[in-house]
């Protein structure tokens, strides 16, 4: 039996039930705000984008395993956002009164406030020749325009319909991977801004919705239908499906019903999913998986995997998410018990 500090442990069988006290928990809070400085050279080109941290808060107050867990524009913004981060400082989690390390997410915008051209004629008659390479299903001229398309987006509305673009590209000719990556980067992770008409934005709202229930990811479709709950002017029978989508996501919860998915591992090494449940194993594997990486709300994990058995972990570290380490290439499937 592997554990740790936060009940995380692997097992051939499930642990004994026992009581546990209601739970109390405080997120952490910003006290003090790292403001970040605006790179000079996307500044002095008016380029825009926005970058997406993951991170640790600590007992006190310091963030700490800082991942860039997506970002789009100037590979600058990362190294902003990060300095920011550093110099930011947080009123620690509590779990029963008592302080602990938490996860949190922060996104940071770069945007040039002021500007009215925000959607430039040169780029728009560029983004409709790759839809039309796209629907014309000239896939070499399609690539080829995006390309131009990817070096000529400045602002973030810009940004975002290059990313659309992307993945009409992907529709066609990429995997699911590929189109929940270019359509999760249209959107964006702040659901508060968008950067398109309100009907583009709910139709690539559903879409992301759907792929990520074709890929399993229940606790991202979970997040997507909260988005999708606070827009405005969504039809009634799509609000209906909606909710029926959600009822039956936590009804897949709570059963007994075994949920797989599919798994390669990227050519960085690793490959990543949300866990909705708190016990999962790794079966027919075909090539080499080296270690599980267990990343919680409230703590992180990292151990040797061992074939044949399940781990679990308890409900005090929160929800959790797994990467599995290993040889590029290498597949196999993520069961959740």
């Amino acid at each position: 039996m592997l554990s740790s500090g936060f009940g995380a442990f692997a097992a051939g069988s499930p642990a004994e039930p026992h009581s546990m006290a209601v739970e109390s928990i405080t997120l952490p809070k910003v006290i003090k705000r790292g403001v970040p400085k605006y790179p000079h050279r996307p500044l002095t080109k008016e380029e825009e984008g926005w970058v997406f941290l993951s991170f640790f808060v600590d007992t006190d107050g310091k963030p700490y395993e800082i991942d860039v867990s997506d970002a789009s524009g100037s590979p600058g913004f990362q190294t902003a956002a990060i300095q920011a981060l550093k110099r930011t400082r947080f009123e620690p989690a509590t779990y029963n009164g008592k302080k602990i390390d938490h996860e949190y997410r922060m996104q940071y915008t770069f945007e040039i406030m002021g500007k009215d051209n925000l959607f430039r004629d040169s780029f728009k008659r560029r983004f409709y020749e790759v839809v039309e390479a796209i629907s014309r299903k000239e896939k070499n001229k399609a690539e080829n325009e995006l390309e131009v398309l990817q070096g000529l987006r400045k602002t973030l509305h810009e940004d975002a319909m290059y990313w659309t673009a992307k993945y009409y590209f992907d529709q066609s000719w990429g995997s699911i991977s590929d189109q929940l990556l270019s359509i999760g980067r249209a959107l964006g992770h702040d659901k508060s801004r968008r950067y398109m008409n309100t009907k583009l934005h709910q139709q690539l709202l559903w879409a992301k919705l759907n792929l990520q229930l074709q890929e399993r990811k229940y606790v991202s479709a979970l997040n997507t239908l909260d988005r999708f709950e606070d827009l405005d002017g969504v039809e009634e029978a799509l609000r209906q499906q909606a909710a029926k989508y959600k009822r039956s996501i936590e009804d897949l919860k709570s059963s007994a019903k075994i949920i797989s998915v599919e798994g390669t591992i990227a050519q960085n090494n690793q490959w990543r999913h949300e866990l909705i449940r708190n016990r999962f194993s790794v079966v027919d594997v075909e090539g080499n998986i080296n270690e599980f990486d267990l990343i919680c709300q409230r703590n992180r994990l990292r151990f040797k995997y061992e074939p044949e058995l399940d781990y679990t972990f308890d409900g005090a570290s929160g929800t959790c998410g797994v990467s599995v380490r290993g040889d590029p290439g290498t597949t196999f499937t993520l069961i959740q018990l």
